[in-house]
């Protein structure tokens, strides 16, 4: 086992840790700083951080995007790593504050060296009272979760599984 100490910057303060993933670059995190905003609502901003082994600099903090919560806790699948890039999947809240926009399942990635990630709409169902669980085998990822297909709190439910190569 080897241990070590993580630099922080003086701003950083994590409200919520979701789950991080190790690789031989470095350690890779997900999570939600917490706090109110600056229009006074919680904070819903999904993130990531990158810490590269061996470096003395803070972790690189990239926005994931504006996810659904239940309380505080993010509606997200837990970290995957696979094709050279961290997945995440998320339950997003559309940018425009529209009574009429619903939610959209997402699908974020990003590969230690890039400045930013690359966000997917995905075509499927989107439900805010879900659980996200998310898996790679090989070069392959599926996403499973369940949905209620008649809103909260649902009567008619099912799971939804999405497969795609992670590329």
């Amino acid at each position: 086992m080897t241990r070590g100490t993580l630099p922080w910057a003086a701003d950083f303060s994590m409200g919520l840790l979701e789950d991080v993933v190790l690789i031989d670059e470095g350690i890779g995190f997900m999570g939600k700083e917490g706090g109110i905003d600056d229009d006074g609502m919680m904070d819903n901003m999904l993130r990531f951080y990158w810490f590269k082994h061996e470096s003395i600099k803070p972790p690189l903090r990239l926005e994931v995007g504006r996810t659904v919560c239940i309380y505080d806790f993010p509606v997200a699948s837990n970290l995957a790593y696979a094709g050279g890039r961290f997945w995440v999947a998320y339950m997003g809240i559309p940018a425009e504050e529209k009574e009429d926009a619903g939610l959209q399942l997402m699908l974020w990635s990003w590969a230690p060296g890039e400045k930013t990630g690359r966000l997917e709409a995905l075509d499927s169902p989107a439900f805010g009272n879900s659980h996200l669980s998310l898996a790679a085998i090989g070069d392959r990822l599926c996403l499973a979760y369940h949905c209620a297909l008649d809103g909260y709190p649902g009567t008619d439910a099912r799971i939804v599984t999405v497969f795609r190569k992670a590329e």
